[in-house]
């Protein structure tokens, strides 16, 4: 049986949460609770659409085109729980990263353009097309997740759909452009993974959420 374990491992992270593995101070790591987190049983052949953000008290979730923040251990977060998995994002989002695709995870962007090119992409015309494309490679991987990264445009439209929602909360009011759709959270089951004191003006404390479809 599954016991609450509440604990810092080596990332900074406090762990609260139902384990089903050991995970020793000495041993932890963010990898390996990015793991526990994204574990389903085998044998499970549904798929998750999965939503993931960080957003601000004041719904921000980027300004100018870049976060408003510097938060190391939630990038590390968002790298491990996307690695190897379908990302959707809007044309925005992907030129955010310099037109350049993140290492080890297809890119699907979904744009009205035409003629919009992305070396490294699959491009697109609608979230439709691009849950299907997202289902079939992570089907082709032997996987059973795809997410959803970004931005508020594509969130509005995915949200409905998602079955899980990842979401960093960040005790900050920051200035931007961009923000977070509302959702009915009364739809989803949430529980923290974990937070994160300040560690400065531009690394707010923050906590991450974790909402199940009911």
């Amino acid at each position: 049986m599954s016991s609450i374990r509440s604990r810092y491992c080596c990332s900074g992270w406090r762990i609260d949460r139902p384990l089903r593995l050991p995970c020793a101070v000495s041993g932890c790591s963010l990898a390996r609770w990015a793991a526990i987190v994204t574990h389903r049983p085998t044998g499970d052949l549904a798929l998750h659409l999965s939503v993931i953000a960080a957003v601000a008290r004041n719904g921000v979730i980027g300004h100018e085109g870049r976060m408003p923040w510097k938060l190391p251990n939630d990038l590390r977060f968002f790298k491990q729980v996307t690695m190897g998995k379908p990302m959707i994002m809007g044309r925005k989002t992907w030129e955010s990263f310099g037109s350049k695709p993140l290492p080890g995870r297809p890119h699907i962007v979904v744009t009205g353009n035409r003629a919009f090119q992305a070396e490294g992409a699959i491009i697109v015309h609608d979230l439709e097309s691009a849950i299907e494309t997202g289902r079939r490679l992570a089907e082709e991987a032997g996987g059973d997740e795809v997410m959803v990264i970004g931005g508020a445009q594509i969130y509005a439209a995915a949200l409905p759909l998602a079955t899980r929602v990842f979401l960093t909360e960040i005790a900050a009011s920051p200035v931007g452009d961009t923000h977070f759709p509302d959702f009915d959270r009364t739809a989803f089951l949430g529980e923290e993974l974990g937070m994160q004191m300040a560690k400065g003006p531009d690394s707010p404390a923050f906590r991450v959420m974790l909402f199940h479809r009911r």
